[in-house]
């Protein structure tokens, strides 16, 4: 009348051990990957960082060139750290939290009023980092203040 489902024996040793050893395989797995998405979470927040800095650098340097009255932007390389701090000039050290990015801005004439702005950020660890060109060109429209002669 009673199935081998309902005998009251209870659980063996060897099937608690099976358990366990089970139990430990996972979180074995688990431990052995935490480090590989650690270094994807800071990969994608050194990517996200820079795409700011490289936004707000061709943007700025597209605003200069489109109002013609401003001097034209020079190229260059410059060190900006994501929080906008810069090195204790004092100690010589950075907040521990800042991230040093490399960003070079190269600024081409390839015709009379229209340029090429190329901007690559970089950091440590990546040297290729991320870069974008846009095509600028001065406008009558950005011309601040209205009447003056134009620097470029």
């Amino acid at each position: 009348m009673y199935s081998t489902v309902f005998n009251k024996k209870g659980i063996s040793m060897i099937e608690v051990a099976l358990a366990i050893f089970i139990l430990m395989v996972g979180i074995v797995g688990v431990i052995s990957i935490q480090s590989q998405s650690w270094r994807t979470t800071r990969t994608s927040d050194y990517q996200g960082r820079a795409a700011q800095i490289l936004s707000k650098e061709l943007e700025d340097k597209q605003a200069q060139i489109m109002n013609c009255c401003l001097a034209l932007p020079v190229s260059g390389t410059r060190t900006v750290y994501s929080s906008g701090g810069s090195t204790n000039v004092s100690s010589g050290t950075i907040n521990v939290l800042d991230v040093p990015f490399t960003v070079q801005t190269t600024i081409t004439n390839i015709a009379t009023g229209i340029w090429n702005v190329k901007a690559q950020v970089t950091w440590t660890g990546n040297t290729t980092g991320i870069s974008e060109t846009r095509t600028v060109s001065t406008q009558e429209s950005f011309r601040i203040p209205a009447g003056c002669t134009c620097a470029h």
